[in-house]
């Protein structure tokens, strides 16, 4: 993928989060060139201006930016254009997180590594299991785990039981599930759930 210079990082992002569509006046020509010969926009006249239009490459470029372990945002040190950008991003954030009922902190909580999170699922269960019941309640773990999203633990749970590392046990009592436990069910399709979580040595 290219290499763009943080001035050119800093033009894509704005048309990408904005949807601008600007006078090609609008950005230096040094920059604005360097993008229309590497494709990521091209310049498409409107009467007598030229505008310009972000092609497919810009997309293909911000999410394997986005995808990479390494991403990071490089933009020029000085420039206060930057800030209306991103002051822009955080409201549309804002307005998705509210949208789809995201809480802030499990957004920006890092998201661990599969292994990381099965060591911290294993370890969560050992300090939870009792001397007496060496099951842990997905209700407790859940709560123990709580900044790591509903759907990851799942899948993680779910990945560990394939690989014997351990057992998601349904009920066996009714009587022993309250409100908490039946809210924090694994649903496993057909209406078998499960409620507790046994480590395998």
């Amino acid at each position: 993928m290219d290499t763009l210079k943080p001035m050119q990082q800093l033009i894509l992002w704005r048309l990408l989060i904005s949807g601008e569509q600007p006078m090609q006046s609008v950005f230096d020509a040094k920059h604005r060139n360097g993008l229309v010969d590497a494709g990521f926009i091209r310049l498409e006249k409107r009467g007598r201006a030229k505008h310009m239009v972000l092609e497919d490459k810009a997309w293909d470029w911000v999410a394997e930016q986005m995808q990479s372990a390494d991403f990071a945002v490089e933009l020029p040190k000085r420039a206060t254009t930057a800030i209306p950008v991103f002051e822009l991003l955080l409201v549309r954030m804002g307005g998705y997180l509210r949208s789809h009922n995201v809480p802030l902190h499990e957004f920006l909580a890092a998201q661990p590594a599969e292994a990381d999170l099965e060591d911290r699922i294993r370890q969560a269960c050992e300090t939870l299991a009792s001397s007496g019941d060496f099951r842990v309640r997905l209700s407790q773990l859940r709560a123990e785990l709580e900044v790591v999203p509903r759907g990851d633990l799942d899948q993680a749970l779910l990945s560990m039981q394939q690989t014997e590392k351990l057992i998601l046990r349904p009920v066996e009592d009714p009587q022993e599930i309250s409100p908490a436990d039946e809210a924090a069910a694994l649903d496993m399709g057909d209406g078998d759930k499960r409620y507790f979580v046994l480590l395998k040595d």
